[in-house]
């Protein structure tokens, strides 16, 4: 399976911080007085280095999840890499979490379209685009799919697994 790169993702984030890709940005003091103006944040340097702006290496990373303002450094990067024509950082080509290193996560993973709970582990990355041939759906646990994020649980960890294949985003 193949998922297409996107800006502002959990695992990905990581990914593209390690590269260097988001650059420093803060927002003005003017929007924190006042966070409605929805001002542009203005840029502090050319690779983010902040300690408040971390992307951990986790499948729901908090700085994503939970924080809008990692979401507004990750787009303000994105779209000043885009003015200079540095878009390219953002591009990693072929890149297999399971097989990186991103196994080591474990958690709760919770469907709360059947309000269904259980442990697993791995990368669980977003399938917000992915291409994929019939053959590469065989052995699908389709029992593990009940609702919303079941897709991305079952096919960015166990199923490529299972099949002894990569899993990978681009």
């Amino acid at each position: 399976l193949v998922s297409a790169n996107v800006v502002n993702h959990a695992i990905m984030s990581a990914v593209h911080q390690d590269r260097g890709a988001h650059r420093a940005y803060l927002p003005t003091q003017e929007q924190i007085k006042n966070p409605s103006l929805q001002l542009p944040w203005k840029k502090t340097g050319e690779v983010n280095l902040s300690p408040n702006f971390q992307f951990d290496r986790f499948p729901a990373s908090r700085c994503v999840v939970e924080r809008w303002d990692c979401a507004a450094l990750v787009h303000e990067s994105f779209l000043d890499r885009a003015a200079d024509n540095t878009l390219c950082t953002f591009d990693f080509g072929w890149y297999d979490f399971n097989r990186a290193g991103y196994r080591e996560h474990k958690y709760v993973h919770r469907s709360p379209s059947v309000n269904k709970e259980y442990w697993s582990e791995g990368a669980r990355w977003s399938t917000n685009f992915f291409a994929f041939t019939k053959q590469d759906l065989e052995g699908v646990n389709w029992q593990a799919i009940y609702g919303k994020g079941d897709d991305e649980e079952e096919f960015t960890g166990p199923h490529a697994e299972r099949r002894e294949r990569h899993s990978c985003a681009v």
